[in-house]
C-alpha cells in the first residue's frame, strides 16, 4: 500500500496560507526599506548642498538641523601620527618631575658668611645644568651633598632662591619708585644704586653658573630701572669687578656713562670724584674713552635712542639662551 503525503488537504491549505502572508511581510518589509532609503540619500543629498552653502557663506562653519543625526569622520592617519609627539611631550614633562618627586636636599654655603642654607637638589639641577654635574657622580660635593658658591653673597642668594621659586623677579623700578623719598636725594641715590648693585650681582651669578634667561631678566631690570637715574662710580665700579671683560654688562654700564656724561642735565655726577675713584678700576677708562670717542666720530647728539636703558631694541645687551 503506497504511502500518502504527510500533510494532508486541510494542513496543505494552513502551510500554504502561512507561506503566503510570509512572503506579503517581506515584500511590505523591502518597500519600507527601499523607502527609507530614498528618503536618507535625498535627506544626505540636501545637506551636504546646505553645507556647502553653509560653508562658502560662513567662514567653512557647518550647520546641522537639530534633529540631525551628527556624523563624526576620524582622520585615522592624522591620529595616529600625532599620537608619538603627545607620547614624547607627556615624557618630556615627566623627566621634568620625577626628581621632585624623590628629591634630596644640598647645604650651600655663601662667601663671607658663617651660616648655611638647605635648597632643594631638584630645584638648582632644573635651573642650570652646571648644578647637575657638581651634585651628580662622584665628585665630593654630590656625595656629600654640599655646594658652595663663591662670590654670592646673602642678598644675592635669597634673590636667586626667590627667582627659582616664582620664575621671576621684583619689579625693581616699582619697588624704588614707591620708597622714594621726596627732597632727599641721598637716600634716593643710595637706594637706586643698591638696586642697581642687586642686579649687577644677580648677573654675574647668572653668568658663572650658566643661567642665560635669569642672565637677561636681571639685564632687563637693570636697564629699566637706570633709565630713572644715572650710574654712579660706585656701581659702575662693581660691574668692571663682577664681570668678564667684554660682558654685555660692561658694555651697557659704559655706554649708559658716556651717554650721560654727554648729556647737560646728568653732566654733574660725573665730577672729579667720579674720575677719580673710576681711574683705579682696570680698562674701565679705556672703554669709556674708546666709546666716546666713538660717539664723537659718529655725531651722536646723544638723544634718547643712544641710551642703552632707553634704546627701543635692547637685543645687544643680552645673551643667547639656547
Amino acid at each position: 500500500m503506497a504511502l500518502d503525503h504527510p500533510f494532508d488537504a486541510p494542513a496543505k491549505h494552513q502551510l500554504q496560507q502561512v507561506l503566503d502572508f510570509v512572503a506579503l511581510k517581506t515584500d511590505i518589509n523591502d518597500q519600507e526599506l527601499n523607502t527609507q532609503s530614498s528618503a536618507t540619500g535625498s535627506w544626505l543629498e540636501d545637506e551636504l548642498n546646505i553645507n556647502a552653502l553653509d560653508s562658502s557663506s560662513q567662514n567653512h562653519e557647518t550647520t546641522l538641523s537639530p534633529t540631525s543625526p551628527i556624523i563624526f569622520a576620524h582622520d585615522h592617519a592624522t591620529i595616529e601620527a600625532m599620537a608619538p609627539k603627545r607620547k614624547s611631550e607627556f615624557e618630556e614633562f615627566e623627566k621634568t618631575t620625577k626628581p621632585f618627586l624623590g628629591d634630596e636636599l644640598v647645604t650651600v654655603t655663601l662667601d663671607g658668611s658663617s651660616s648655611s642654607h638647605k635648597v632643594s637638589k631638584a630645584m638648582l639641577c632644573h635651573a642650570s645644568p652646571y648644578f647637575v654635574k657638581a651634585l651628580s657622580g662622584s665628585f665630593k660635593q654630590a656625595r656629600e651633598r654640599t655646594l658652595r658658591l663663591p662670590g654670592c653673597d646673602e642678598d644675592t642668594f635669597k634673590l636667586f632662591i626667590g627667582y627659582l621659586a616664582n620664575n621671576r623677579l621684583p619689579d625693581y623700578t616699582a619697588a624704588y619708585e614707591a620708597s622714594m623719598s621726596p627732597g632727599d636725594e641721598t637716600a634716593t641715590d643710595k637706594l637706586h644704586t643698591s638696586f642697581q648693585d642687586q642686579l649687577i650681582n644677580l648677573w654675574s651669578l647668572a653668568d658663572a653658573y650658566l643661567m642665560p634667561s635669569l642672565q637677561n631678566k636681571a639685564m632687563r631690570q637693570f636697564l629699566q630701572l637706570t633709565a630713572g637715574g644715572t650710574i654712579l662710580a660706585g656701581t659702575a665700579s662693581l660691574a668692571y669687578e663682577k664681570t668678564a671683560d667684554g660682558s654685555v654688562m660692561r658694555q651697557a654700564v659704559v655706554g649708559e656713562c658716556v651717554n650721560d656724561y654727554a648729556t647737560k642735565t646728568l653732566a654733574h655726577c660725573f665730577n672729579e670724584v667720579w674720575f677719580k675713584r673710576m681711574g683705579t678700576v682696570q680698562s674701565f677708562f679705556y672703554d669709556f674713552s674708546k666709546t666716546l670717542a666713538a660717539c664723537s666720530t659718529n655725531n651722536c647728539d646723544h638723544d634718547d635712542s643712544h641710551s642703552p636703558s632707553l634704546m627701543v631694541d635692547q637685543s645687544r645687551y643680552m645673551v643667547p639662551e639656547s
